[in-house]
């Protein structure tokens, strides 16, 4: 299951099938995890969202453990933005990364808000100083408001579960789409709260989600979801597998 290379033809096969606007999302902890990535404190896998044409970034463990220097690096090399609204400096209370961005796709403009799960910073607060996680409503509530008339949807990319995603539903009005994955399982149907979508496509990069969405009379609604499974019989892309080739090469074990 899983692999970049895998993951790289089935978006291509889903940009070919789409008509309408596509934005392709990771919600964190994704950078650094498997021993290559690690190795490489995430190169590859940023080189390798920059290829498959990402659209954003949220941020999870992942992307904080080699500490702030080395994530500000793959920040100048992303071609997409790496986004967390809630991790802020714990005097100025201003945000360390971008708390979200605004990405117009096929006519669409989409509000993207990045929210960090409060286990982030655990075992990694002597290489993250002076920095906080807030809590995610109250960020939440303030950047909707700032960018709501902006945007016509509005996604959050958030580490955190379905109890957690559900509740912050219920507590913070026009999120439209919550993408999770703070749990180690695969949400085959999407879960819907009041106008609120959440979905979660499992962990370890083994699986994407397809959210397809229509208009409605509130903003948009669920259409379809479905689980692409990275199984054998997905192609490798050429260009993806000779990029991590190449990595395996310049970061031997």
């Amino acid at each position: 299951m899983g692999g970049l290379a895998r993951r790289a033809s089935l978006i291509e096969q889903t940009r070919d099938s789409v008509e309408g606007a596509l934005l392709v999302v990771d919600s964190g902890n994704t950078l650094m995890g498997d021993p290559l990535s690690l190795r490489s404190e995430g190169r590859v896998i940023v080189h390798a969202m920059n290829a498959m044409g990402y659209d954003a970034l949220g941020v999870g463990t992942g992307e904080l453990m080699k500490g702030p220097e080395v994530l500000r690096q793959r920040i100048g090399e992303a071609t997409f933005p790496v986004l967390s609204a809630n991790m802020v400096d714990s005097v100025s209370g201003e945000p360390v990364l971008e708390p979200y961005a605004i990405i117009e796709r096929g006519g669409v403009r989409f509000g993207v808000i990045g929210i960090t799960d409060a286990s982030a910073l655990q075992g990694l607060e002597s290489s993250w100083p002076g920095v906080t996680i807030l809590e995610a409503k109250q960020t939440l509530s303030g950047y909707i408001a700032e960018i709501d008339s902006q945007v016509d949807l509005i996604v959050v990319l958030a580490r955190m579960g379905s109890q957690d995603a559900a509740s912050l539903a219920y507590g913070v009005p026009g999120i439209d789409v919550i993408v999770g994955g703070n749990e180690r399982y695969v949400l085959t149907e999407a879960q819907t709260t009041g106008d609120t979508v959440f979905v979660q496509a499992g962990y370890d990069g083994e699986w994407l989600g397809r959210l397809d969405l229509k208009p409605s009379e509130d903003g948009y609604a669920l259409k379809q979801h479905q689980i692409l499974y990275m199984r054998p019989d997905v192609a490798d892309n050429p260009e993806i597998k000779e990029l991590v080739q190449r990595y395996y090469g310049e970061y031997p074990e």
